[in-house]
């Protein structure tokens, strides 16, 4: 009995083939999430190393898009210095016409600092926009 509890929890756990040829195999989905973000996201979390986010590549599923994605993932799932990373790169990208979209992003996803720095264009740069 307890040997049988005992393959059952390795194969829930693992996800590895069990007795008799049965196979237990575990899914999760992740609402709005990209697989790259995902692996980024676990990139960072297993190595510490900050994703490489060229936030101005027009290439499709990088630049800012990407970033954008990585900044709700980890926001998501509490990864507060992961968050400050995107947050930093996605400044960057702050103009007279992505100023309105991506202070809506910083309050969606509490990025005080990105949201912070939205304000701060909003306040100098006024004759630059159209509001």
């Amino acid at each position: 009995m307890y040997s049988n509890r005992g393959e059952l929890y390795r194969m829930y756990v693992f996800g590895l083939v069990g007795i008799a040829g049965v196979t237990l195999t575990l899914s999760r989905q992740i609402p709005n999430c990209t697989y790259s973000s995902f692996v980024a996201m676990m990139e960072y979390i297993y190595t510490g190393r900050a994703p490489e986010l060229d936030v101005f590549s027009a290439e499709p599923g990088s630049g800012v898009d990407r970033a954008i994605s990585l900044l709700e993932l980890a926001d998501q799932f509490f990864i507060y210095s992961l968050k400050q990373i995107c947050e930093k790169q996605i400044c960057e990208c702050v103009n007279a016409e992505t100023y309105t979209f991506l202070l809506q992003i910083a309050q969606k996803t509490n990025a005080s600092q990105l949201e912070s720095y939205c304000r701060y264009f909003e306040r100098n740069h006024q004759n630059d926009m159209n509001l």
